[in-house]
């Protein structure tokens, strides 16, 4: 089952409170994962999975939203100064956390495990979520 979690088996569910949630100008899904292969990083083709590695808990790559590079190169997070933005994030693991981080932001609230109740470090510019669980302190 692990394997599966590894290699994708695993995501962000959404279920709006009745009314909708408040309107944003932006609004992103992102899920942080990683996977765990015998070629070494960079190989290109189709890759064997490596449970040795995910035991050691040594992964190849660390992904977001399923590929290398998904936030930064294929499809970057954009907004513009001004724009109030929602980022929905969670961790497919199976093994590591996140410090999921904007970089020149501060988060005006942060919610975890799907609470609509801010947690006690909601203007952070920095969260760390464990795998299938929610934001803890920095």
């Amino acid at each position: 089952m692990v394997m599966h979690v590894a290699n994708g088996m695993y995501g962000l569910i959404l279920v709006e409170p009745e009314g909708g949630l408040p309107p944003v100008d932006r609004e992103f899904y992102v899920v942080q994962g990683e996977i765990y292969t015998e070629q070494p990083f960079g190989t290109a083709g189709v890759l064997d999975p490596s449970y040795e590695k995910m035991l050691n808990e040594r992964p190849e790559y660390f992904v977001l939203n399923g590929s290398v590079g998904a936030l930064t190169t294929l499809r970057p997070l954009k907004a513009k100064v001004g724009e109030t933005v929602r980022i929905f994030f969670g961790v497919g693991g199976p093994n590591y956390t996140s410090s999921f981080h904007v970089i020149g932001e501060i988060f005006d609230r942060v919610y975890g495990f799907g609470s609509r109740h801010p947690s006690p470090y909601a203007t952070s510019p920095r969260c760390r979520f464990r795998s299938g669980r929610g934001p803890s302190p920095n």
